[in-house]
């Protein structure tokens, strides 16, 4: 029974908490400019050149991933 009632009050807190991060998401999703560079975009240009872009890229990390592996198997 105690045991009960403390998981209720648990479960309770989450969802208050749950319920502030929820109106914190929104209240900073309503302050940011529409049409305003992504992250993505804007960041595009630092590593310009170090990585490859489309399948090159996922090509390289496959293999690596299959170096990887091959070693720790030996």
């Amino acid at each position: 029974m105690l045991k009960s009632n403390a998981l209720k009050s648990w479960l309770t807190e989450v969802e208050a908490m749950e319920e502030r991060l929820e109106g914190m998401k929104l209240t900073v999703l309503s302050s940011v400019p529409k049409g305003s560079e992504s992250i993505v975009r804007s960041t595009a240009g630092i590593l310009k050149g170090r990585i490859p872009s489309g399948v090159a890229y996922q090509r390289r990390i496959r293999q690596d991933l299959g170096t990887a592996f091959s070693r720790r198997t030996a």
